[in-house]
């Protein structure tokens, strides 16, 4: 009696961070996708590109919320003047900190910087 396989349909979760340097998260999420659709061409794959506060964040904030990723000049925490980065006009906004403060920002003479 010949055995009857069924084609196999899962669903995949895909949820990558950035590969710092070379990929972004939905970057990374796109090429996951593309080399699992030739291997399960009827996988139902769903895609979340993640971050982890750092780089790639907004970017992330900005897959899954909406809106426009746009730039302008506002100032750190000690006061100097920097881009910034944000998105705006989806279901919600943010903002880059890791761009905005970086610990490289501050004077060396703070006391909490060693």
């Amino acid at each position: 009696m010949p055995i009857h396989r069924s084609p196999i349909n899962p669903t995949i979760a895909i949820a990558p961070d950035s590969f710092k340097g070379t990929l972004s998260a939905k970057e990374a999420a796109q090429a996951l996708t593309d080399g699992l659709r030739q291997a399960l061409p009827a996988a139902n794959i769903l895609q979340w590109p993640m971050a982890d506060g750092g780089e790639g964040t907004l970017e992330s904030l900005q897959t899954v919320l909406g809106g426009t990723l746009k730039q302008e000049v506002t100032q750190n925490a000690v006061g100097s003047s920097i881009k910034a980065n944000f998105c705006g006009g989806g279901a919600g906004c943010g903002h880059d900190r890791s761009r905005t403060s970086p610990i490289s920002s501050y004077p060396a003479h703070h006391s909490w910087i060693r």
